[in-house]
C-alpha cells in the first residue's frame, strides 16, 4: 500500500512538472503543426446544440481553407464555378490553439479539438447574436 501511494505521488509530481508549449515551435506532437498544412473543406457547424451542414458549395466546386507551409492561410470561395480568394491571412499553432490573423490584423483564436489526416474539429467562441458568448464547433474534412 505504501509503495502504491509513493508511486501515485511520483506520477502526480511528474504530471505537474510537465509544462505546456513554450514557443511557437513546441507542439503537442512534432507532426501536429504539419498535419494542418493543406486544403480543408467545411463540412458542418455545431452551434447552440444544432448541427448546420455547410451549404456554401456549388455543384462545380467546393469552398476551402488552405494552410500553407509559410504560415499563410487563404479562404477560397467557389463563385460561378470560379475560385475567388475571400480572405488572406496568416496562422499560428501554439499547443492546441490555432490563431488566425486576417489582412486587417484582427486575430481569431480557436481550440483544435481534433486533428488527424482526414478531419479537423475547431472550437471557436463568438457572440453571433449579442446574447453573450457562445461556443461553436466547426468540422472540416480533406475530402
Amino acid at each position: 500500500m505504501k509503495t502504491l501511494i509513493i508511486l501515485i505521488v511520483i506520477l502526480c509530481a511528474g504530471m505537474m512538472n510537465c509544462s505546456g508549449p513554450t514557443s511557437e515551435l513546441d507542439y503537442p506532437d512534432p507532426e501536429f503543426r504539419q498535419a494542418i498544412i493543406g486544403k480543408w473543406y467545411p463540412v458542418e457547424t455545431l452551434y447552440k446544440g444544432v448541427t448546420y451542414p455547410y451549404a456554401g458549395n456549388e455543384e462545380c466546386g467546393r469552398d476551402f481553407l488552405e494552410f500553407l507551409v509559410d504560415n499563410k492561410i487563404t479562404y477560397v470561395n467557389i463563385t460561378s464555378c470560379e475560385e475567388r480568394i475571400d480572405h488572406l491571412g496568416t496562422f499560428n499553432v501554439t499547443g492546441y490553439t490555432l490563431t488566425l490573423t486576417d489582412a486587417n490584423d484582427r486575430e481569431y483564436s480557436m481550440e483544435i479539438a481534433r486533428l488527424d489526416t482526414n478531419s479537423m474539429e475547431l472550437i471557436y467562441t463568438d457572440n453571433h447574436d449579442g446574447d453573450g458568448t457562445q461556443e461553436e464547433i466547426r468540422y472540416y474534412s480533406r475530402e
